[in-house]
C-alpha cells in the first residue's frame, strides 16, 4: 500500500515512498526487499529473477536503487567518528580470464581489481571504501574520504604509508608522505627479505621517517636497520610466537 500525502502549505502531493529506493515503483516493497536480501546472501541476479518471477534487469535496477540510497545514508550516518588509529588496507581480486583474447583496449573490463579500505581499528568500522586500480588517485580518494568521516579533533593523525620498494617510497614522498612503512614481504610470492628495507633506506630523502615491517627476528636485524636510519619496527608475528610459547 502506498500513501499519498498533501502538503498544507504548498498544496502539492507526494507519496510516502518519495526519497527512498521504492519511489516510483509499482512492485510491493516486500518483494524488492526479498530480492535485495537474496543478492546479499550470494545469489546472482539471474537466480533472484527466477525466484521472484521477474527479469534479471529488473533485479539489477532494484540493486542500483538500493545502492544509491545506501551510499546516501552512509554519508549521513558515518560521521564524526572518534578513533585513535585508522587502518588502511587493500584487497586484490581478479575478474575475467587470466589470459584474455581481447585487445588491450578491452582489458579494463578484466584482470586486476583492487578494493581499498579505511577502517577505525578499535571498532573495525569501515570509514571509506574505494574500488579501483592501485594508483595514487585511488589512494588519495581513500585518505580524503576517511578524513571526512573523522571527528574534527581526530584529524591530527599521521598516516603510515606502506611501500614495497624504493620507487613506491619516492612516489609516496612526492605527494607529501613522510612516515613510510617498508614491507619486507613480497605480497606476490610471500617471500621475506630485509634487502627491501636496505634498498628503500638508501634511496630515502632526509625528511622521511622509516618503519620496517616483517622478517625482523634478531637484535642484529634491528641494529643493522637502525644504522641505516630506521626509527621504528613492526614485529607482530615474532611476538605472537613468543606469547604462544609462554601460554
Amino acid at each position: 500500500m502506498v500513501f499519498v500525502i498533501r502538503c498544507r502549505q504548498c498544496r502539492r502531493t507526494f507519496c510516502d515512498r518519495y526519497g527512498t529506493a521504492f519511489y516510483d515503483l509499482k512492485t510491493p516493497e516486500e518483494k524488492v526487499l526479498r530480492a535485495i536480501q537474496q543478492g546479499l546472501e550470494g545469489l546472482c541476479p539471474e537466480a533472484v529473477a527466477r525466484i521472484e518471477c521477474v527479469h534479471p534487469t529488473t533485479v539489477q535496477r532494484w540493486v542500483d536503487r538500493s545502492c544509491s540510497q545506501a551510499k546516501a545514508a552512509d554519508q549521513e550516518v558515518i560521521t564524526a567518528v572518534s578513533t585513535e588509529n585508522v587502518e588502511l588496507d587493500e584487497l586484490y581480486s581478479f575478474a575475467g580470464e587470466k589470459h584474455p583474447d581481447e585487445q588491450e583496449s578491452d582489458l579494463e573490463q578484466v584482470g586486476q581489481h583492487w578494493t581499498h579500505v579505511a577502517m577505525a581499528r578499535e571498532s573495525r568500522m569501515m570509514l571509506e571504501v574505494v574500488v579501483g586500480p592501485r594508483t595514487q588517485d585511488s589512494a588519495t580518494k581513500l585518505v580524503e574520504g576517511a578524513a571526512k568521516r573523522l571527528a574534527e579533533e581526530e584529524l591530527g593523525l599521521d598516516a603510515l604509508v606502506e611501500v614495497q620498494n624504493a620507487n613506491e617510497m619516492l612516489r609516496a614522498h612526492a605527494i607529501g608522505a613522510t612516515l613510510i612503512g617498508v614491507n619486507n614481504r613480497n605480497l606476490s610470492t610471500f617471500e621475506v627479505s630485509l634487502d627491501v628495507s636496505v634498498e628503500v633506506a638508501r634511496a630515502a630523502p632526509e625528511d622521511v621517517l622509516l618503519v620496517s615491517e616483517n622478517g625482523l627476528r634478531t637484535r642484529k636485524h634491528l641494529r643493522g636497520l637502525q644504522a641505516l636510519g630506521y626509527k621504528g619496527f613492526i614485529i607482530g608475528g615474532l611476538l605472537e610466537g613468543i606469547l604462544g610459547d609462554l601460554s
